[in-house]
């Protein structure tokens, strides 16, 4: 049923205070805590998928106008996801040259397995520098220069195969942290960019093109593995130098790619947001351009509201920098984990990250290898190709849901099927162990198949996704580069350890990843709201009441929810 959130004593809309935006009716649903965003009336007795809002603006109520996908819009959106394939293609593109590289300069298995893991060292740095930069300079200006990193790394990987010794291995591994330090930055700032940048109805959507942009390029670099000239020298140094010309297409043509919204009204720049929507939202918008700058207007403060005021709506000071549109510094690493109004997003960030690598989808990869030949298949370049396909497909699958099921809905199917998809490949190792036949084998293989389509459909992009819309502006990049951080030294830490790990517990192995799994369930089951379609102040109000701290009335008088 429907039910008008005004103050208590309100007779309706037209009572509310005048001016901006507001996100003003919602729907609850039985047996529901949560603050979900309603949904739109199918005209027979049930209810759309897709999120729809009613306006409270000073020209009276309208109803949010249908997500308009425009040829800038994909423009601004294909060149930002440059980055995010580049991450992929530098995962995938190593693995089937590895021999012919290693005998051409001349590596050992442990300067190999250093050279590979400069990848993450990179990842690392970039992703605790990204964020900061990218709000010091604007999204676009960052992800411009940024591309200067995958240039710079694939001319050194090429370079490499023209020295020998120490030479080669130093300027390889420089290649490869150059080509993780723009794959890091990226991971924290492509996800930040597309959400602003998209339509509200599409933010999801479009936030979790980031994965799909990461699968596309593993598999891209898969397939041109399976190319025997590439693979073999020299083929293979102009295969690892394909990251150089990719660069420099992105650094060309990320000029034409509008800034964001967001960012530019953060920072004081409201002509130039609105130019910016009306570019992003295409000709004749400019009446829903109007409401969507009102509304982004009260998300820039939205924590002023949500962590600086009571719950009778009264600010505690502010000045000046609480004016909408006025320029907010990003805050440091230290101010952001000392503000107590967003600590549940902050830890709710932290379990989806560390969840998401220490989920063992890195180990389960590696075993499908065995499970591959087990089952018949003996190239393991066909069945790694395999697994991709399926991941792609999964993301694709999320992409559909994620503005249709929502982001809750996704992380919890995804964690609850792998965890499923955990107990049963170990239940069938054991029984491996014992002489299993051809159909176990096979089992063995759609339950590592399945493993990675749920990781795909969920815990794979929402991570990077969702920090975009439970931070306020001036905490998000700060907040969204620590969590990526914590992605990084993750995967770092599984990569080295699950060798180990694996020889210790044997046929049991993914059982402590199952453990993990049951964790991120219970956590996000717990204190996760759904953000589909809903303002950051709601998001953030939300919160508040789950930890405790408002009542639902409470958050209603002071016009938060």
């Amino acid at each position: 049923q429907w039910r008008q959130s005004g103050p208590a004593g309100s007779s309706g809309l037209a009572d509310r205070p005048q001016g901006g935006v507001r996100l003003c009716m919602q729907r609850r649903s039985a047996g529901r805590d949560g603050m979900d965003f309603p949904g739109d009336s199918d005209g027979k007795g049930g209810r759309r998928d897709e999120a729809t809002a009613l306006l409270d603006t000073p020209g009276g109520v309208k109803r949010l106008p249908p997500a308009r996908v425009t040829a800038h819009l994909l423009l601004c959106t294909v060149v930002s996801l440059m980055a995010p394939f580049q991450f992929g293609f530098n995962i995938g593109v190593i693995n089937t040259p590895q021999k012919v590289i290693t005998t051409t300069l001349g590596m050992s298995t442990t300067t190999w397995a250093i050279a590979v893991s400069a990848f993450s060292v990179g990842g690392f740095l970039g992703s605790q520098v990204g964020g900061d930069f990218a709000d010091r300079v604007g999204r676009r200006r960052f992800i411009t220069v940024n591309s200067g990193f995958f240039v710079l790394a694939g001319a050194l990987l090429w370079a490499s195969a023209l020295l020998e010794g120490a030479g080669a291995f130093v300027v390889f591994s420089l290649g490869r942290v150059l080509a993780g330090l723009g794959s890091g930055a990226g991971s924290v700032v492509v996800p930040m960019y597309l959400t602003e940048v998209a339509p509200a109805r599409l933010r999801g959507a479009f936030g979790a093109c980031n994965q799909g942009a990461i699968v596309i390029g593993i598999i891209v670099a898969n397939c041109l593995g399976l190319v025997d000239p590439l693979v073999n020298d020299p083929g293979w140094r102009y295969l690892l130098a394909l990251t150089a010309p990719l660069g420099a297409l992105q650094f060309l043509t990320a000029p034409l790619m509008s800034r964001s919204p967001a960012w530019l009204l953060g920072h004081g720049e409201e002509a130039a947001a609105r130019k910016a929507l009306v570019a992003l939202r295409g000709a004749g918008s400019e009446e829903a351009v109007d409401d969507e700058l009102a509304s982004l207007k009260k998300d820039s403060v939205a924590s002023a509201p949500v962590a600086a005021a009571d719950t009778n709506g009264h600010s505690h000071g502010g000045g000046d920098d609480s004016m909408p549109g006025a320029a907010k510094p990003s805050k440091s690493w230290r101010a952001v984990l000392g503000d107590s109004s967003i600590k549940m997003p902050l830890i709710l960030m932290f379990v989806l990250h560390v969840g998401q690598q220490f989920s063992g989808i890195n180990g389960m990869i590696q075993y499908s290898t065995s499970f591959f030949k087990d089952a018949g298949l003996e190239n393991p370049a066909v069945g790694t190709l395999l697994v991709g396909v399926v991941n792609a497909v999964a993301t694709g699958v999320s992409v559909y849901l994620i503005e249709r099921k929502g982001r809750r809905f996704l992380i919890l199917l995804s964690a609850s099927g792998m965890l499923l998809a955990c107990v049963f490949v170990t239940v069938a190792l054991l029984m491996a162990a014992d002489g299993g036949s051809a159909a176990l084998h096979t089992a063995s293989l759609v339950g590592v198949l399945a493993f990675v389509g749920f990781f795909a459909v969920g815990l794979g992009p929402m991570p990077w996704l969702i920090g975009g819309e439970i931070f306020p502006e001036e905490s998000r990049a700060t907040a969204m580069g620590m969590g990526a951080s914590a992605n990084w030294t993750c995967t770092f830490i599984i990569t080295v350890a699950f060798p180990e790990l694996s020889d210790a517990l044997g046929n049991y192995v993914f059982l402590p990843f199952a453990a993990v799994l049951a964790v991120v369930v219970f956590v996000v089951t717990r204190w996760l709201p759904e953000t589909r379609g809903r303002s950051i102040r709601q998001v953030l109000g939300d919160f508040r009441r789950r930890a405790g701290l408002a009542t639902m009335e409470e958050l209603r008088s002071a016009d938060i929810v």
